[in-house]
């Protein structure tokens, strides 16, 4: 199989609300399920003030293969449709890359997209996964040149138990996301104090929707922002949900930690 040609982005990243983990691409995952239905995702995404949407299709490294021309084909059609419509959306490319053994070949080979083309990798594990093979993956990936952007990190068990080893991501240079719905709903005593502690710590980089659907898993950005602005204040909702998520997409991110490395002989 031969590398893909990755689509990054139509216009320069926008300064404005960013969903940097959806499933919108039809038909290539568990996600949007038509084109009519990617379509009024969109839409919605549109109408609640969202400028920017990284379309992050499931990708599981030597489970299956991932199917690029589908995703390829669909995205730019989804974009078609966006300026045909009028709608002030730009769509990047990307995938929610489950880490596996095969991970680090296809991405180096260029079979899966990273975020907007630049390097930064949205990656999932099992929820039951423990501290060790986490934290090991992490620094496979690192050491082969990805940025690590951890999905859901709310998900994983180990995290959730000891809080420590999520401030030792951070250390090892990762970024994390939180979905949408950890802020907005309770999930019990235990895991709301979890998710207010990282949050008021800053320790959560980007809040995102993971919408899969226009039900079940809706898109919910823009209620979360309102939220974290609520609860945390405006300049934590701006970071989580357009700054961080903007300057990951403009590769910006990982320059800035790069000099500050630099600069403190790190």
């Amino acid at each position: 199989m031969a590398a893909i040609a990755m689509v990054t982005a139509i216009y320069p990243v926008q300064r404005k609300m960013i969903d940097i983990h959806t499933h919108v691409v039809y038909g290539v995952d568990d996600g949007a399920r038509s084109l009519e239905m990617s379509m009024q995702m969109l839409r919605n995404a549109v109408e609640g003030g969202i400028t920017g949407i990284c379309c992050t299709a499931h990708a599981r490294p030597g489970h299956r293969l991932f199917p690029a021309q589908d995703y390829l084909e669909r995205l730019e059609l989804l974009q078609r449709f966006l300026w045909q419509e009028g709608l002030d959306l730009c769509l990047y490319s990307g995938c929610e890359i489950m880490y596996t053994s095969e991970a680090i070949q296809a991405l180096r080979g260029g079979f899966l997209p990273t975020l907007g083309g630049k390097g930064a990798v949205l990656t999932e594990f099992m929820p039951e996964i423990p501290w060790g093979m986490m934290q090991h993956a992490v620094r496979e990936m690192s050491n082969a040149g990805f940025h690590v952007l951890v999905a859901h990190v709310e998900r994983y068990e180990c995290l959730r138990e000891a809080f420590t080893w999520l401030e030792e991501l951070k250390e090892m240079g990762c970024f994390l996301q939180m979905n949408a719905e950890t802020v907005l709903r309770s999930h019990g005593l235990m895991g709301d104090r979890w998710a207010r502690k990282a949050l008021k710590t800053g320790l959560i980089d980007v809040v995102a929707s993971d919408m899969h659907n226009l039900t079940s898993r809706k898109g919910n950005l823009p209620e979360a922002r309102a939220m974290l602005k609520r609860d945390y204040g405006e300049e934590t909702a701006l970071r989580l949900t357009e700054d961080t998520p903007r300057r990951i997409l403009e590769g910006s991110l990982w320059e800035e930690r790069r000099k500050g490395r630099s600069a403190n002989g790190w």
